[in-house]
């Protein structure tokens, strides 16, 4: 995030916590800010978002975090599960990573001639090919982040009220 994402980010940790009839103090409001500011804005409101239709209680860092950040192996399963799918139909599906693994191992049509058995073999391959590849796509993209005197100062940014806060998160 930005500096200038700083009075749209209090105000969607306040809708939060506004939502779950939960206090949110500065300290934590820092504390967060400093911990989700490598993520784009949109990224962390998604991630709120997502986290506000499944969670039952006021969700935590980590939470956020999974929904940001998925954990790379099950991704990869998911991936190749989906990949078998596809192969079925003659596609490898719309995910770049599993278009770039599945050329890397030869082609969608090598894949689909093989049986059951050699598949099995194969899946290892393509989750480690699967997550080096989304390591490398994640270094790439962009994070932005404050400079040491730029830092988070949830005191200078007023919220006037419930009725502004909400207008700021949609």
């Amino acid at each position: 995030m930005k500096a200038e994402d700083q009075n749209k980010f209090k105000a969607l940790m306040y809708g939060l916590a506004e939502e779950y009839q939960q206090q949110f103090s500065n300290e934590r409001l820092v504390l967060w800010w400093e911990q989700l500011k490598a993520h784009s804005y949109q990224e962390v409101a998604g991630a709120v978002g997502s986290c506000m239709r499944t969670c039952k209680f006021f969700p935590r860092l980590a939470d956020i975090f999974e929904v940001l950040d998925p954990p790379k192996k099950a991704s990869a399963h998911v991936a190749w599960q989906n990949l078998l799918s596809n192969l079925r139909c003659s596609s490898t599906g719309e995910d770049k990573v599993t278009q770039q693994v599945v050329r890397a191992m030869g082609g969608a049509r090598k894949l689909a001639m093989m049986d059951e058995k050699d598949l099995r073999f194969k899946e290892k391959t393509f989750i480690e090919l699967y997550d080096e590849l989304s390591k490398e796509t994640y270094k790439q993209s962009p994070k932005i982040s404050l400079t040491s005197d730029e830092k988070f100062d949830a005191n200078r940014l007023p919220v006037s009220n419930v009725m502004d806060i909400s207008k700021q998160i949609h």
